[in-house]
């Protein structure tokens, strides 16, 4: 809820006709979560087990109210097919394709590059601090799960600046791909050291990445031929389709 009410505020603050505070919207919407949440968190401490010391009482609501209970499955499920889709949505179909063999390539060698580099720091640092189990393939996997970085605040910021279309595609795109080689990567390396499947894991894995893309785009053309057809009212066609298709084609691909 204090996300929603971070977005909503912003929305206000750029309907203005001079904007508040003039700071990327990302930034703007950070600072709103931030402080409401803690303001919250204030006034719920005055009536949360009262006689306690003050750091004892907040370790133990942030415990009580936070998302560290939920599986991380279902909370990848409630928030990751809405981010996939509006940054879709909102890229640009043209620049997005003329650029595509860049985009693919920093999303795919890029990540690898990444990765590697990540993984080889890991590897030299556990070593150094004589962590011997960590192997290679171990830091790589670290590697793998925080190389796929979603740059919102750049974005946010090239869009403030004036910063030329080509430059934004490119780097939103690159985070829109980065993504499902992430997921090829690290479920691959998971597999392989925790459940002892061969390599060739990886190329079951790049294929349901493939028809994944596929079914999400067939998808896509299911929802325009609805609204340009009128098979359907047109409120259901603009929100209640895309809404039961972005979570059912994540739900059916993930499954």
């Amino acid at each position: 809820w204090c996300l929603v009410l971070g977005i909503v505020l912003d929305l206000i603050r750029s309907r203005m006709e001079r904007r508040l505070f003039k700071i990327p919207s990302a930034v703007f919407i950070l600072v709103v979560v931030t402080a409401v949440h803690s303001a919250i968190r204030l006034v719920m401490l005055d009536e949360y087990e009262d006689g306690k010391p003050l750091i004892d009482r907040w370790l133990k609501l942030e415990r009580d109210c936070s998302w560290l209970d939920e599986e991380p499955a279902d909370v990848m499920a409630m928030l990751l097919p809405v981010l996939i889709f509006d940054s879709s949505f909102h890229m640009d179909a043209h620049e997005f394709s003329s650029r595509l063999f860049w985009i693919g390539t920093l999303a795919g060698l890029g990540f690898l590059m990444a990765s590697g580099l990540v993984g080889a720091g890991m590897l030299g640092l556990m070593g150094g601090m004589g962590q011997t189990s960590w192997g290679l393939q171990w830091c790589l996997l670290y590697g793998a799960l925080v190389s796929a970085t979603d740059p919102v605040a750049v974005v946010a910021l090239l869009e403030e600046l004036g910063a030329p279309l080509y430059l934004k595609v490119l780097i939103d795109g690159e985070a829109l791909l980065n993504d499902a080689a992430a997921i090829i990567l690290f479920h691959g390396l998971e597999k392989h050291l925790l459940d002892g499947e061969e390599w060739s894991v990886f190329l079951t894995l790049a294929a349901l990445t493939v028809l994944s893309g596929l079914l999400g785009y067939l998808a896509a053309r299911f929802c325009v031929w609805l609204f340009v057809s009128g098979k359907c009212p047109e409120l259901w066609a603009q929100i209640g389709w895309p809404i039961v298709v972005v979570f059912g084609i994540y739900g059916l691909c993930d499954s």
